[in-house]
């Protein structure tokens, strides 16, 4: 397990390519970075209200994915347009209710059939309670994996730090922003899932990513 920057506090709770001239590998930030997308993800609840309006709209993202490492989310929610766990399909009680009447030969009653196995294996509370699964099982292994404090962008933030006098919070702050920066697919695996929160509610959720009290976020 590698160590992580002694500025983050992150604990035990809740692939691009390179190019010639770019200053930092994203390969190697990884680990944390998918560590805060699944964290945002969490702390901000997408598995029960998605913020894109589904489950696949929100981690299907191909930016998400990989970042995280996640591939089996794809094959899970790519049907997935929304999920209402009071819905039924009409053509699901159809079949179900009366199936002396469906005429075996008949095309149209084999594609009623069809709608009524898709919404039982697609059981509303079945997939997000896999999906919750699966990003909590994501977030310990990447947990686990962890990231270099020798890695340059980490030296460059206590470079900076010690230059004018920075506190582990605010070099905390500033590695996360320094990221979005840095690399692009992090911005974008965040742009679908617009995030509006007041300064107070800000100061949470880099409380949650950093390990820092947002109190002291809040200063």
């Amino acid at each position: 397990m590698r160590q992580m920057p002694s500025f983050l506090k992150i604990g035990n709770k809740p692939n691009a390519g390179r190019s010639e001239d770019a200053p930092y590998r994203m390969q190697d930030y990884k680990p944390l970075l998918g560590l805060w997308l699944i964290d945002l993800s969490l702390t901000r609840r997408w598995v029960e209200k998605p913020p894109s309006g589904s489950l696949g709209g929100t981690f299907c993202d191909s930016d998400f994915i990989d970042i995280t490492g996640l591939p089996e989310l794809m094959p899970m929610l790519r049907d997935d347009i929304s999920f209402d766990d009071e819905d039924d399909s009409p053509f699901a009680l159809d079949v179900e209710e009366e199936p002396d009447k469906v005429d075996e030969g008949d095309a149209f009653a084999r594609l009623r059939r069809k709608p009524a196995a898709k919404h039982k294996r697609n059981n509303p509370r079945m997939v997000k309670a896999r999906v919750m699964a699966l990003l909590k099982g994501r977030r310990k292994e990447l947990l686990e994996q962890g990231v270099s404090a020798d890695f340059p962008l980490f030296q460059n933030v206590e470079r900076l730090g010690r230059m004018v006098s920075l506190n582990d919070t605010e070099r905390a702050i500033l590695a996360f922003v320094a990221c979005m920066g840095c690399f692009p697919v992090f911005r974008a695996a965040l742009a679908p899932n617009s995030i509006q929160v007041s300064d107070d509610g800000l100061a949470s959720l880099l409380s949650t990513l950093t390990g820092h009290p947002a109190d002291l976020i809040r200063k």
